[in-house]
């Protein structure tokens, strides 16, 4: 079990919480509303505190670039970030990589498994016709009605798989558990 803090506002706070083993200690850094709020002087100061073996975590509610910018600052190891976001605001848009031609797995293995015809019509809409919304959304709907997406989820499972066995050969760390953290990211946020 790993345990966070958050809220931390006074050094006396964050000096008891390391010394006690806590993974993480979070400070609310853009969220004024809240009476755990710190100021950026003031999160500064608590984060030069030697963290030992803990991990000190900025907490936003709907940051702005500037402010990720800012905070990015701070002797911080992570974000943890409240809003609603869309996939355009914190990662990838929906058909992105078919709008910058750029071939995935999802379209390389439907190139390879599909009919000539759909090939055909699957290289023009990406070569041509990328711009077009409509069509990028219909190239998106072929490859997922074709079992193109599972077949994709499952080799990232499988490389999920291959890298968790290869980190369990090394000794529990701070480094291997980002690794970790990081494979489960990648491999669970949405398609």
């Amino acid at each position: 079990m790993q345990v966070k803090v958050c809220g931390l506002t006074t050094a006396g706070q964050v000096e008891t919480c390391v010394s006690y083993g806590a993974n993480f200690c979070g400070f609310i850094l853009n969220y004024k509303k809240s009476h755990r709020f710190v100021d950026y002087d003031t999160a500064e100061e608590l984060t030069r505190i030697n963290k030992k073996n803990s991990s000190y975590v900025g907490v936003l509610v709907n940051p702005s670039k500037d402010e990720l910018k800012k905070f990015s600052k701070l002797n911080l190891d992570y974000f943890q970030i409240y809003g609603d976001y869309s996939d355009e605001k914190i990662g990838k848009p929906t058909g992105i990589d078919i709008k910058e031609q750029k071939m995935t797995l999802p379209l390389i293995h439907t190139l390879n498994t599909c009919s000539e015809k759909d090939k055909a019509w699957i290289i023009n809409s990406v070569k041509k016709h990328n711009k077009d919304k409509k069509r990028v959304k219909e190239v998106i709907t072929f490859v997922k009605e074709n079992g193109r997406i599972d077949y994709t989820i499952s080799k990232m499972n499988d490389y999920k798989n291959r890298a968790l066995s290869i980190l369990e050969n090394y000794p529990s760390s701070a480094y291997k558990d980002s690794l970790i953290q990081m494979i489960d990211y990648v491999v669970e946020r949405k398609i």
